[in-house]
């Protein structure tokens, strides 16, 4: 049974601890939280495909708000601390980023990824594409685990799917098997208007609406 988006979820991390190893084929997050799914090794991280409703594919309704999403991963790398905006009830400020963007899901520590290229995207007309690097598979769809200096998360996913180059403006393909590869995937970076969204189908960064219900998650397992 797939979860749904909205405020009766259990978004907290004092839950009896799942066992797992970041990298196995599937991780199942338990009940309500669906399954993650198709892990690809990139920077050194594991990352996975969230399969919300849990049919084990890209198939079924795994689209999220960042709304929901910042209620779920509000803590710090430490997995306690939570945002201050957020325990404070400043829901001004009280969204995920670079720092605060880690949950556990039963048991399974979670970190949402960043965008990846240090940059800020101004509004919503204001997306831009990436060139890629000489990180890269032969053929691309292999996908590479050589560290990626220019590029870290989900911009560093891309990259390593993407082949072994490209120059800016010019989209790539850089979806790893498995993955959902016609919409964004959400990032904890914030944006103008609320978070950015990768486009791993071409390499592209954009500023969305958190309420935009559209879009995919990825989750590194740590």
């Amino acid at each position: 049974m797939g979860i749904s988006d909205t405020a009766s979820l259990n978004f907290t991390t004092d839950v009896v601890p799942s066992s797992y190893v970041p990298g196995q084929a599937e991780i199942d997050l338990g009940a309500g939280y669906g399954k993650l799914i198709y892990p690809v090794n990139v920077d050194g991280n594991w990352y996975y495909y969230w399969d919300r409703s849990g049919d084990g594919s890209n198939a079924g309704v795994d689209t999220i708000t960042h709304d929901a999403l910042d209620a779920i991963f509000k803590y710090a790398s430490d997995f306690t601390t939570i945002n201050p905006a957020y325990a404070t009830g400043n829901t001004a400020a009280d969204d995920t980023n670079d720092t605060y963007r880690y949950a556990a899901l039963n048991g399974v520590k979670l970190a949402l990824p960043t965008q990846g290229d240090g940059q800020t995207v101004t509004g919503i007309s204001s997306g831009y594409y990436v060139p890629g690097t000489a990180v890269g598979g032969a053929p691309a769809s292999v996908g590479s685990t050589v560290t990626n200096s220019a590029y870290n998360d989900l911009l560093a996913i891309w990259d390593a799917y993407n082949g072994t180059g490209g120059d800016a403006g010019v989209p790539l393909y850089g979806v790893p098997s498995g993955w959902y590869d016609y919409n964004y995937y959400w990032s904890a970076t914030p944006s103008a208007s609320g978070h950015s969204g990768v486009y791993l189908r071409g390499g592209g960064v954009f500023d969305n609406y958190d309420t935009y219900d559209n879009s995919y998650v990825a989750l590194e397992v740590l």
